[in-house]
This record gives structure tokens, sequence and C-alpha cells, in this order.
């Protein structure tokens, strides 16, 4: 496998606001992400520090900092390893202040964490296309296991070759379920077939998208009803291929491993 090309200096950086004015990186003092063709594609730099993370499928991920490569079971596990790293030797309620700003460079834009001036060591998130607060510092662990979960399909570590389903076959297709003899057991296949991605997937709204699409190429109608939950035809233009509803329902577990994702699927053709 050859290893992938070293990224460029316009890959996805913030642009100056005008010709001549300094960069985000000279003016905030960080140091340049290395040019090194195995660093892992999720990248905090800071100044006096850097750490790299890639995700290696099955929930787990690869963290890399200086001399140390750690492995970790999920996003969580690995986001409290990077931030372990970022805060080694900050004073206790001076995180803000002695490490920010943090630069945060992703597979598709590039950001920063800064002291959030409303509150004492409180964090605000700033990017291409967003800026938003975060909170207190104690917010900072959730933030970055979202942000890690849900670029995991586009940050596979270095070396590691992408796992992808495989795609649903014609045994679900639109026509299938209008001339099973038994739809309800059509039904439970699929749901089966769907939860498992979902299990094993980084990011399971991603995951069902990716389930849905699918579909879609097999004949079926399918509209969101619910972001992330609930697809169904769609009821007002009634279109064909109408008829298959998928539900999903995830447990609160934080533990990606442990956490319980349910897909329910219907087949119940507008009369």
């Amino acid at each position: 496998m050859q290893p992938p090309p070293p990224r460029s200096s316009g890959g996805g950086q913030i642009i100056p606001a005008s010709p001549g004015e300094a960069s985000v990186e000279e003016a905030l003092g960080l140091l340049p992400i290395r040019e090194m063709a195995d660093v892992e594609p999720i990248v905090f730099s800071w100044k006096g520090g850097e750490v790299s993370v890639g995700y290696l499928g099955c929930l787990r991920w690869r963290v890399t900092g200086g001399p140390a490569v750690a492995e970790l079971a999920d996003a969580r596990r690995a986001a409290t390893h990077v931030l372990d790293q970022v805060f080694k030797g900050a004073s206790p309620g001076c995180e803000v202040a002695e490490r920010a700003p943090i630069r945060i460079h992703l597979p598709d834009e590039d950001g920063a964490l800064h002291a959030d001036p409303k509150m004492v060591n409180g964090w605000s998130y700033s990017g291409a296309r967003l800026h938003f607060d975060i909170g207190p510092h104690d917010e900072l662990l959730p933030f970055v296991t979202k942000l890690l979960t849900e670029n995991a399909d586009a940050a596979w570590g270095f070396g590691v070759e992408p796992q992808r389903p495989t795609p649903l076959g014609q045994e679900f297709s639109f026509e299938a379920f209008s001339n099973a003899p038994d739809r309800g057991a059509l039904c439970r296949q699929l749901a089966s077939v769907v939860a498992e991605r979902l299990r094993g997937s980084a990011h399971p709204p991603a995951a069902l998208e990716l389930a849905i699409k699918e579909l879609e190429d097999l004949g079926h109608n399918l509209w969101s009803w619910d972001a992330e939950r609930v697809w169904g035809w769609d009821y007002v233009m009634r279109r064909p291929g109408a008829g298959l509803i998928v539900t999903r329902s995830a447990g609160e577990d934080e533990d990606e491993n442990t956490r319980e994702e349910v897909v329910a699927i219907e087949f119940r053709p507008p009369g």
C-alpha cells in the first residue's frame, strides 16, 4: 500500500482575511504541522507540542504524540488520551491560560480552540465554517470525543486500509419487499444487518445514512422524518418506491463498545 501524499500547506487551512495578513499559525504562534507521510489525519498542535489521531476501525483509534503511540478501544478513551497529552504539566484551573490556542487539523478543514473571554478557564471553537462556545474546561472531553466520531470515516490511520461494509443486495430491494411472501421476516433480516453496521461504526448516524442511500439505490423512496432516527417515504408526493420505514433507537451508554443500537424496519406501502 502506498503511503498518502504529504499534506500540502494550503489543504484546508483557514485563509487570512486579506492579502499580506499573517497566517493563523503565525498570528497565534503555533507550531506548523509536520510534513511527514506517517502523521495521522487528525492533528492537535499547540505552542510546545503536537499529537495526532487516526481511526483503525472496529471503534479503535491510534494516538501518536512524540515517541509514544497508543491504541485505544473507542473515541472517548482516545479523546481522553489526547487531552492528557495536551495538558500534561498544565496547572489545574489554568488549562486555557497555559495552552490556548490549540490548532486542530481535520480531514476537511482546520480550526482552533481559543479562550472564551466570557468565562474563566472556558473554551470556544472557531473554524472556516463555524464559531461557537464550548463552555468550561470540563466540556472539552465530550467536544473532542464528538469531533473524533464525526470525522472517523475520513480519518483512517496511516497504513490502515479503510473498512467498508458490503453494500446491501437485491434481496432488500423494493421489488423484493413488494413480492416477499413473508415481509415481516425480510424486515427483521434487514433490521439485523443495519443494526450490526451501526454497532460497529464510530459514528452510527453516518452509517445509517449510508444504509439509507443504498436502500434508495435499491428502489426505496426514503425521506428523513426525524434526523438520525426515522426514515420513511415522501408522504406528500407519494413517489414510487414508498413503503419502507426505518427507525433507529440508541442507548445512552457513553461506552461505544457496550452501547445498544436497535433498528426496526416496517414495510407498509401507502394505500
